[in-house]
């Protein structure tokens, strides 16, 4: 309970750090994982999400992008187009509003999936810029400030170890003392039976 305070301090310095960095996602990424190269037919009938033979969902944040996907795939009888599809993960991959940014940091900072999801983040830019952000949210998140807060408990687990370890010395040297005291008593005891057994000797004609 003594680090209590201190861990208290520690949550607080997570949360600020917790909602900074998901002010900054969702400032840098909102929106940018929600995009798809969509093949359309030529009467615009038929949308097809995920492209060539492997099904694969092509994600883009310009239509040079999916310009490359068509001649990648080979697509001939479609029109390829950037647009608006879906968020990964059934919409939990994202960082369109402050909340989802904050659990996606959050599953950063736990080191759960975090590379996936910053695959899926330079696959949609086309660039390894946004590297750098998410291993800044792993080295302050999970090497700092996770690692502090083990710290914290250490420190103040050293600290009522050393406690108890003081005290049960206290203890064993309070129950010396008495043993000294008791065997100090005896000893007074059995000579002062000696004087009198001597005295009575004395006085016998």
């Amino acid at each position: 309970f003594n680090s209590l305070p201190i861990m208290f301090e520690v949550m607080i310095l997570f949360a600020f750090m917790l909602i900074m960095f998901g002010t900054i996602a969702t400032q840098l990424l909102g929106g940018h994982l929600g995009k798809r190269c969509m093949a359309y037919d030529p009467l615009e009938e038929v949308v097809v999400a995920a492209l060539g033979d492997d099904q694969a969902e092509v994600m883009c944040m310009r239509q040079s992008q999916c310009d490359l996907a068509k001649i990648e795939y080979g697509i001939k009888d479609y029109e390829v187009r950037c647009e608006v599809y879906e968020n990964p993960m059934q919409n939990t991959y994202s960082f369109d509003n402050i909340l989802l940014s904050v659990l996606n940091i959050f599953q950063i900072i736990t080191l759960e999936g975090w590379t996936d999801m910053m695959y899926l983040v330079r696959e949609a830019e086309g660039t390894f810029a946004y590297d750098l952000f998410f291993t800044s949210c792993v080295v302050l998140g999970s090497f700092v400030i996770l690692n502090l807060m083990i710290a914290v408990q250490a420190s103040y687990l050293d600290k009522a170890f050393d406690e108890e370890d003081a005290r049960q010395l206290a203890i064993e040297e309070k129950k010396k003392q008495k043993d000294e005291f008791k065997k100090q008593l005896q000893e007074e005891q059995s000579i002062g039976d000696q004087v009198d057994g001597a005295d009575e000797e004395e006085e016998e004609p």
